[in-house]
């Protein structure tokens, strides 16, 4: 494997699967989280199998390396300070790939 990555294994997705939150937008490739469930729960191979052979290639689609950053005020007004709403951002990000690599992600 490129990089001697180790490939994805089935806990790991397992974690990804259970981390990921419901009712959220899709992204560039308008998947949503629901379908990823719904397609881990009757073809959990499917996933893992695609995951490993992007990392085994060294190539994963364009789609999935864009992020579309939405932001919502709170209040009628100005919109909150950027670097907060940034930092929010960031930190739910954070919390997401420690869940991924062995800490609960529902802290």
């Amino acid at each position: 494997m490129p990089g001697d990555f180790l490939p994805f294994n089935e806990e790991e997705l397992r974690t990804v699967m259970g981390c990921l939150a419901q009712r959220r937008a899709p992204g560039p490739d308008n998947i949503t989280n629901e379908i990823l469930k719904l397609v881990y729960q009757h073809s959990p191979h499917l996933l893992l199998d695609m995951y490993n052979e992007c990392l085994a290639a060294g190539v994963f689609p364009t789609c999935w390396k864009v992020a579309k950053l939405m932001l919502i005020t709170k209040k009628q007004g100005a919109p909150d300070d950027l670097c907060t709403a940034l930092y929010a951002c960031w930190t739910r990000r954070v919390r997401f790939w420690r869940g991924v690599y062995g800490q609960d992600c529902r802290q």
